[in-house]
């Protein structure tokens, strides 16, 4: 990701841009590589604003906070885009007319242009919400990473151990011909063995297996 930080009244200095491109790095994984960040800090008397606008070919997303220091105001903007991601994750849906739930849950949509919830985007969610697990000790943001993994076995064929790479129920006809994308395989693999490593659930594999990370 590219980011442009710019200042308005205010000469930005070098440690604050390092540590602006380094909080948006945390974010790569939910954009593609192509996706610019500006971030423009005003200095007023009310206090310090920190804008972050970013933008991809699907995709763009705004944040803004104003706080006494700059830095705050920038923690809390970038949590508010990470708190964003969650407008992408489907936890549950209502049945159909004809009770059916059209949708295997929990999930996440790829993205706005392309709205289907795909298994590479549930890993990408998952391993975020272990991230933070690990870095702050948050159990429910391991419970959700959990329940997101759990579903992949869920929807995976009993027969073959294929995962689908789209999470939509289909009727007979389409679903013999549901996409299974090697990229998005193979995330759903290493993902169930990070959750199985962490779960203590390898006791039984293979020595050949290689680990998640």
């Amino acid at each position: 990701m590219k980011v442009t930080c710019t200042g308005r009244r205010v000469t930005l200095k070098p440690s604050f841009i390092e540590n602006a491109e380094k909080r948006l790095a945390k974010l790569d994984k939910f954009f593609p590589d192509e996706a610019q960040a500006q971030v423009t800090v005003t200095v007023e008397k009310s206090g310090q604003t920190v804008e972050i606008m970013l933008r991809s070919k699907d995709l763009a997303m705004r944040a803004e906070k104003t706080d006494e220091r700059m830095e705050d105001a920038l923690a809390d903007a970038v949590d508010l885009i990470r708190f964003s991601e969650d407008q992408f994750v489907c936890w549950d849906v209502l049945p159909d007319d004809d009770g059916v739930r059209t949708l295997c849950t929990p999930c996440v949509y790829e993205q706005y242009g392309y709205r289907v919830p795909v298994d590479n985007s549930t890993c990408v969610v998952a391993n975020a919400l272990l991230d933070l697990c690990e870095a702050t000790g948050d159990r429910l943001a391991f419970a959700k990473a959990k329940a997101l993994a759990d579903n992949l076995t869920v929807v995976q064929n009993a027969l073959d151990g294929l995962i689908p790479t789209s999470l939509d129920v289909r009727e007979g006809a389409k679903n013999r011909i549901r996409g299974f994308w090697v990229n998005c395989t193979y995330a759903s693999i290493l993902t169930l063995l990070r959750m199985a490593e962490l779960t203590g659930e390898t006791a039984g594999f293979p020595a050949d297996v290689p680990r998640a990370r």
